[in-house]
């Protein structure tokens, strides 16, 4: 797996989503109950994403790389999820991430750059 450091992510991101989501119209963001961000890395489009959905929709971010995972939650405490709504963020698609089925399917998944498929074991952080 081509692993990415979070200096890196956000160095390349920097002021992507600042101001112009237009890109992001034709998702109809508003009106989804369960959004799922493929490859969120750092987190930063997962909170773009939670930003342009309903406060009470779920917004779920999923990463292999654990390091990355760890920054997304860092910088999404207090951020991302309001009061009533939720925010997950896990490694790989499975059942803890309700991915597969265990609490529904996605309405819409989404994600800012290719991802790969990986040989490491599954693991999941819930906020």
């Amino acid at each position: 797996m081509r692993r990415f450091s979070a200096e890196y992510l956000e160095r390349t991101r920097e002021g992507m989503w600042e101001g112009d989501r237009a890109a992001l119209a034709d998702l109809a963001l508003s009106s989804r109950r369960r959004v799922l961000d493929v490859g969120c890395g750092t987190g930063e489009f997962t909170r773009v994403l939670r930003e342009e959905t309903d406060p009470e929709a779920t917004v779920i971010g999923v990463d292999a790389d654990t390091d990355l995972l760890g920054v997304a939650r860092e910088q999404s405490a207090g951020s991302v999820a309001g009061e009533d709504s939720e925010s997950v963020v896990g490694a790989d698609s499975g059942p803890a991430a309700g991915v597969d089925g265990g609490s529904g399917p996605s309405d819409r998944s989404a994600g800012a750059a290719g991802s790969r498929a990986s040989a490491a074991p599954p693991v999941y952080l819930a906020g």
